[in-house]
C-alpha cells in the first residue's frame, strides 16, 4: 500500500500533512525515492561482498533479504540479486502507474536525506530512554539482524565497514518487508477483503507489522526487548504512512548507523 488518499489530494500524495506543499508531496514520489535509495542499495551489495564474506567465501545476509530470496526461490525465481531488483522494480512500477514525468529533483532528494536523519533523532532519544527503562542497557540495534551474526555484541565486534553495511541493509530490506510489503498486504486484507474502513486497515496494518518486526528479532523470552522492538515497529510504521518509503528507510539506516558507529554506541 502506498501512502495515498483522495479528498482533495492527488494520487500518490501522503495521507497526512499539507497537500499543496511541493516538497511534502515530491518526497514521496517513487522516482525521487528510488534515486535516494540507489546509493544505499549499491553500498549494501558491495559492502556485503567486501566485509560480510565468511570463511567459506559466502556473504552473510540481512535476514529480511535472505527471507525474500527464499520466498522467490520457492516460486522458482533464483538469483543473488532478486531482493534489490524487486525493490527497484516495485518503485519503477509504482512510478509508471502514477504516470509521473521522468524527472528527478536533486534538491528534493537532498532534503529527503536530511529529513530522514532528523527523524532518526527522536528515535535515538526515545529508544535510549525506553531501552534503559525496560532492559537497563544502552540502545539496541533496531533490526540489524544478519542471518549468522545475531547478537548486538557480535555485530559491534565487526569492523566499521561491516557494521555500516549491516545498518544500511537493515534500513533497506527490513523496511521493504515489514513496512512496504507487510503493511500493504494487511491493509488489503482488512480494508479490501474484510470491508473495514481505510483508517482501520492502516491501524491494524501498523500494529501487525510491528508485532512481526518484534518477533523477527532474536529476543527469546525477553518481554522487555519485545516491547522495545514493538514500539520501534510502531514508530517506523507510522513514519512510513506519514512520509513514505524513502524517509523511513533513511531514518532506519541512520539510526542503526548512529548506534553502531558512534563511540559508546
Amino acid at each position: 500500500m502506498s501512502p495515498t488518499v483522495s479528498h482533495g489530494r492527488k494520487r500518490g500524495e501522503p495521507k497526512y500533512g499539507p497537500p499543496d506543499a511541493p516538497y511534502w508531496s515530491a518526497s514521496t514520489k517513487p522516482l525521487n525515492v528510488l534515486v535516494m535509495l540507489m546509493p544505499l542499495i549499491v553500498f549494501y551489495e558491495i559492502g556485503a561482498f567486501v566485509w560480510l564474506r565468511g570463511s567459506d567465501g559466502q556473504s552473510q545476509e540481512i535476514m529480511a533479504r535472505l527471507l525474500l530470496g527464499r520466498v522467490f526461490e520457492a516460486l522458482g525465481v533464483h538469483g543473488l540479486w532478486v531482493p534489490p531488483i524487486l525493490l527497484i522494480i516495485v518503485l519503477l512500477a509504482w512510478h509508471m502507474l502514477l504516470r509521473e514525468r521522468w524527472r528527478v529533483r536533486p534538491g528534493v532528494v537532498g532534503l529527503m536525506l536530511l529529513e530522514a536523519m532528523a527523524w532518526a533523532v527522536p528515535l535515538l532519544v526515545l529508544g535510549q530512554l525506553l531501552y534503559q527503562l525496560l532492559v537497563g542497557e544502552g540502545a539496541a540495534v533496531l533490526a540489524a539482524q544478519p542471518a549468522h551474526t545475531t547478537s548486538d555484541d557480535a555485530i559491534r565486534a565487526l569492523e566499521p565497514g561491516a557494521r555500516a553495511t549491516i545498518a544500511v541493509g537493515a534500513g533497506l530490506y527490513e523496511e521493504l518487508v515489514f513496512r512496504m510489503l507487510a503493511i500493504a498486504l494487511v491493509h488489503a486484507l482488512v480494508h479490501d477483503v474484510l470491508g473495514f474502513s481505510d483508517r482501520a486497515g492502516r491501524i491494524v496494518a501498523i500494529v501487525a507489522s510491528a508485532i512481526a518486526f518484534a518477533a523477527y528479532h532474536d529476543i527469546g523470552a525477553d518481554l522487555s526487548a519485545a516491547v522495545y522492538y514493538f514500539a520501534a515497529g510502531l514508530y517506523f510504521g507510522g513514519l512510513y504512512l506519514l512520509r513514505g518509503m524513502g524517509i523511513v528507510v533513511g531514518a532506519h539506516a541512520a539510526f542503526d548507523l548512529a548506534v553502531l558507529l558512534m563511540p559508546g554506541g
